[in-house]
């Protein structure tokens, strides 16, 4: 949960020092949205230490729409501050998404990408590619999408940058990219080329299903029909399921092709029970995967006691078909969906003895990698002011009983630190780092947690590393991997005197007693990007970009709705929200 801090008016220069000093630069900067502002602010930010005024100079800049603007993003692409440089590249692409709304820059971006060379940006090349079919239609990067001398990365990069623009020319392409008997793919590229066009197809649907859907049936029949394949490796039929469920707007994950085809036409469409995915629940909410990784918060705020109405609220079962439920086609009766009476498992927990949220997530994480089945691997990450998987998962792992039980004796071991001035039920791993969580999500595989930031094209990950991610959290962001400090300035002396403080783990509001202060010399201190939620979307995307994981999330106590929406959104995932708000 986010620190605020609110100074008595004892003067300006107690609360620049008192106060947590966002990015300032140590000249006056012009405020308006013209390119001789933004290119001020950046002549006086951009060689700062912190990834987040650099990242904040690039986005305004980018929002001129100026080719002027252009030079200066593309001088610092080719130059990038040594501290996170990769992580900048990302960022000043990212910034690229502006000139999408612009009329001019494609002709210059395009320059950029080629300037790159022989090792491609792929996440470059995609904002490229988002801007020329904005500005100038579909022609180009329908060429590159059927270039057959183009790599996968490129060509699913094209097909995708078509459909977010919701450029209908776009759904021709995707029976062409999945017809492997004329296109060359080894399964690394099959792989690639079918999740950007399962997750096109759901970015096409949003703009065209209802005025051109006779345009787009041939693509969602293409895509259909992969699951006619009995060759189809298990991970990638579950992925194109997931992505026509979102397509078709239903909650079913089938894995052959007739119901979908059924559903299409508008017609009801019944199966048996082996024609679905299985699907553990955590915490009420089912796994559409094969290879689930659970982010689960461990910020001090999870040991805030848990009222009875949350725990009858996180004991219900789960809130998707299970997997003895019919499923009918769009605008059946109610009455012919059937309920499932299996038995939910999170009843027999002992939530006598369920205190806090910490407990709660322990014990129904506990009971959800019981039910894993062999087929299955998984992972667990934990989050605080820093992420890392549990020992007993230091990479994706197949749910043995001897696997299970060790992550689960890792879980009971944990126990809270002692409490602190303003953690007064204890500590577990301090703040949120809510990026940081999911990055290393997208990084663990079968052989481990990469160590390079190339999550969204490295070959393990792709092969082995999660197809759905679940994220439990109860706050907002209050940190991520990228702050740091801006330049020195120059305070006056501070008088003593009171503060009003809201504890950033109970919410509630405290009074402090601040000491005086002689004059001195502070630093800016500026957050990291990825605790704007535009910027961490953006990230979400790029990561997400080739892989298509399934990201869902779980909202306890004080979470942002709109952080939790804007994390699942990026996945075509489901959120459930546990709280005591009205």
């Amino acid at each position: 949960m986010r620190t605020v801090l609110r100074c008595a008016a004892f003067g300006i220069a107690a609360a620049m020092v008192l106060s947590i000093v966002l990015a300032q630069a140590p000249d006056k900067i012009p405020e308006d949205d013209t390119f001789e502002a933004a290119k001020r602010e950046f002549e006086l930010k951009h060689y700062w230490d912190p990834l987040g005024s650099r990242n904040h100079v690039l986005d305004r800049v980018a929002s001129t729409h100026e080719l002027e603007a252009l030079k200066l993003m593309r001088a610092q692409y080719f130059k990038p501050h040594t501290l996170h440089p990769v992580q900048e590249k990302y960022c000043n692409a990212a910034c690229l998404v502006r000139f999408t709304d612009a009329k001019q820059g494609a002709k210059e971006i395009a320059e950029w990408v080629e300037a790159v060379g022989k090792t491609p940006d792929y996440w470059l090349q995609f904002n490229y590619l988002r801007v020329e079919a904005a500005q100038n239609g579909a022609e180009k990067v329908l060429a590159l999408a059927r270039d057959k001398k183009a790599t996968a990365f490129t060509r699913a990069g094209a097909v995708q940058a078509l459909a977010t623009q919701g450029l209908i020319e776009g759904a021709a392409l995707i029976p062409e990219l999945i017809d492997f008997k004329t296109v060359k793919a080894d399964k690394d590229d099959q792989r690639v080329l079918i999740a950007a066009c399962a997750s096109a197809l759901v970015y096409l649907a949003d703009e065209h299903l209802k005025e051109k859907r006779a345009e787009m049936i041939p693509a969602a029949e293409s895509v259909i029909n992969l699951l006619a394949d009995k060759k189809l490796a298990p991970e990638l039929r579950v992925l194109v399921a997931r992505h026509l469920s979102a397509f078709l707007r239903t909650d079913r994950v089938w894995m052959t092709a007739e119901p979908w085809l059924m559903t299409l036409r508008g017609q009801m469409a019944t199966e048996d029970e082996g024609n679905t995915s299985a699907r553990p629940a955590f915490m009420g909410l089912e796994i559409r995967g094969k290879h689930p990784v659970f982010v689960i918060d461990f910020s001090d705020s999870m040991l805030i006691p848990l009222s009875e109405e949350e725990k009858k609220e996180m004991r219900r079962g789960p809130i998707t078909p299970g997997p003895k439920e019919k499923m009918v086609g769009p605008g059946a009766p109610d009455e012919l969906v059937k309920k499932d009476d299996k038995k939910n498992p999170l009843e027999d927990l002992p939530w006598d003895k369920i205190k806090t949220r910490f407990d709660a997530a322990r014990e129904c994480l506990k009971v959800c990698l019981r039910g894993l089945t062999k087929d299955m691997t998984f992972a667990v990450i934990k989050f605080g002011d820093r992420a890392e998987p549990l020992a007993a998962t230091s990479k994706m792992v197949t749910p043995s009983a001897a696997s299970i039980e060790a992550a689960c004796k890792e879980l009971d071991e944990i126990k809270p630190g002692k409490p602190m001035p303003d953690r007064d039920r204890g500590t577990l791993m301090g703040q949120t780092r809510l990026h940081t969580g999911v990055a290393w999500a997208f990084r663990i595989n079968a052989k481990g947690v990469i160590t390079t930031e190339d999550e969204h094209i490295n070959k393990d990950c792709l092969e082995t590393g999660a197809d759905s991610i679940i994220v439990l959290s109860d706050g907002v962001p209050t940190w991520d991997d990228y702050a740091g400090y801006g330049p020195d300035f120059k305070y006056g002396p501070v008088p003593a005197h009171t503060e009003r403080h809201v504890n950033p783990e109970t919410g509630k509001e405290e009074i402090r007693e601040i000491p005086a202060q002689p004059a001195g010399i502070s630093k800016n201190y500026v957050r990291g990007p990825f605790e704007k939620l535009e910027y961490y979307q953006r990230d979400l995307i790029r990561m997400n970009l080739f892989r298509r994981v399934e990201i869902s999330c779980i909202g306890v106590g004080e979470f942002d709705k709109n952080w939790l929406e804007g994390t699942a959104k990026m996945g075509c995932g489901t959120v459930r929200t546990i709280t005591n708000k009205k």
